[in-house]
Formats: structure tokens, sequence, C-alpha cells
């Protein structure tokens, strides 16, 4: 009896684990079902439209999203990140904007650096530990946790207004476009619109440098406020 009784705790911790794993899961779907669903939509037209690097790009963060809300990228978090100075940082940023802008257009070592820095820039962002090396800070007190809270969800929501506008844009241009080559002309994306930037090395090196300074700048904001 002791041995059985024994065998069936085990089994009743588990069921108890599935089913708080289960609440968890259907309680972050509840939050998170639209974004997963615009991105999913979003993935599927950029590929219809014959954007296939576009489309796998928003079919991937519509995946991890919902992998996310599984659960199942809580396991990378007991792989700490590398702290990295300041003068590494500007090393390694110099060297992604010399590549990026000597490098062809659309080539393999451009994809690659773009590629790098994005999901570098996604996993330190998604993560609860820092790669920045400053002191910790103490423990805040609970108006400065609801101040904070509150900042996230205006945050939030103001990059949830400019990410639905641009693509509003996207969508409207190009069924507006899709009459005549003239229609085309007068109701430019906006990847036509920033293309003559970026066709030559100079508007590549700014942009370049704009996109990684502004990223560095959004993650220090974000993770020390």
């Amino acid at each position: 009896m002791a041995g059985r009784s024994s065998s069936r705790r085990p089994e009743k911790g588990r069921l108890r684990d599935a089913r708080t794993h289960r609440a968890r899961f259907g309680a972050r779907l509840r939050l998170d079902w639209w974004w997963i669903a615009i991105l999913l939509i979003c993935g599927s037209f950029q590929i219809y439209r014959g954007a296939p690097i576009d489309g796998a790009f928003f079919l991937a963060a519509g995946v991890a999203l919902l992998a996310d809300a599984a659960g199942w990228l809580r396991r990378l978090d007991r792989y700490p990140l590398p702290r990295v100075n300041l003068t590494v940082q500007i090393v390694l940023g110099v060297l992604a904007v010399a590549v990026i802008t000597l490098a062809p257009q659309w080539s393999v070592a451009d994809l690659v650096v773009v590629c790098v820095i994005g999901a570098t820039a996604v996993i330190v962002s998604w993560r609860g530990d820092d790669i920045y090396p400053v002191d910790t800070e103490a423990e805040r007190s609970v108006e400065q946790a609801e101040a904070l809270r509150r900042a996230a969800v205006r945050s939030a929501v103001l990059w949830a207004c400019a990410g639905v506008f641009l693509c509003l844009w996207e969508l409207l241009h190009f069924f507006l476009a899709m009459p005549s080559p003239q229609a085309e002309w007068d109701h430019p994306v906006l990847s036509d619109l920033i293309d003559p930037i970026v066709a030559n090395p100079i508007g590549r090196a700014v942009c370049a440098t704009l996109w990684i300074l502004g990223g560095a700048a959004l993650l220090r904001r974000g993770r020390h406020p």
C-alpha cells in the first residue's frame, strides 16, 4: 500500500504541472493571439506578393511568440549571455557597418550580418538577463514598479500603433499599385522609397549606423529605465 501511494504522488504532481502549464499557455494566448495572428497573416501576405524573405521574418516572429507562450523558450534562460563592454560593442558595430557598406546589397555577407544583429537584439530584449556590465540596482518600490508597468504599456501601445500604420500603408499601396505601371509609380511601397537611399554605399553606411545606434539605444532604454 505504501509503495502504491508513493507511486501516485509523482503522477499527481505531473498532472498538476500539466494543468498549470496549460493554464499559463491559455492565459498567454488570450493576451498574444492577435499579435501572433497579425504576424502570421503578414508573413503569408508577403510570400503571396513575392517577397519570401520578408515573409519568412514575419512567420518566424509569429512562431517565436507562439513558442514563448507555450513556455518552450524558457529553457534558453539557463544559458547566460556573455557580458560585452562598450569598447567591444563599438568595434563590432564599426565592423558591421563596414560589411553592410562595402558588401554588395543582398549578398551573403550582407544578409548574414543583418540577420546576426537582428537575432542578437531579439534575444537580448526577450530574455531577463543583461549583456551590459552595470551594477545591480536596488529593489524598486511598489510605486516604481507600477510606474514602470504603465510606461511599458504606453510604449507597447505606441509601437503597436506604428507597426499597424506601416502594415496598413504597405497593404493599401500594394493594392493601389496593382492596376498599371503608372499606378505603381504613383503609389510606392516603403521598400521602393528606401531602395534609392540604400542603393549607394554612403546611404547604406548612414542607414546601418542609425539602425545599430537606434537599436542599442532602445535596448539600453528598455532594460535600464
